[in-house]
């Protein structure tokens, strides 16, 4: 289990700035405003899906670890959504 949270938070460390530094590119004249927005938005959603995956928890971790998961890959999948609609707006 520790080995699985080192590398899943390891990975967090690195997509966090990436992920941001993409999300801020479009909004260089306003930076402040878009990181406000963005800090507030990203806490919205952890705060969600923190409380529905706390309510999950009764002294095992297989809920633990399948949410991780399963948030990873609606992640991958909204990744992957987001480049082909980006791909035929700016096309």
């Amino acid at each position: 289990f520790m080995t699985y949270m080192v590398l899943n938070f390891l990975s967090v460390g690195f997509l966090f700035g990436n992920l941001n530094a993409m999300a801020m590119e479009p909004l260089g004249h306003v930076a402040g405003m878009g990181a406000a927005l963005l800090g507030f938005a990203q806490s919205t959603i952890a705060v969600i899906i923190g409380i529905s995956i706390g309510h999950l928890f009764y002294d095992d971790i297989i809920p633990l670890v399948a949410s991780f998961g399963t948030v990873s890959l609606l992640s991958i999948l909204i990744l992957s959504l987001e480049k082909q609609f980006s791909k035929r707006v700016l096309r």
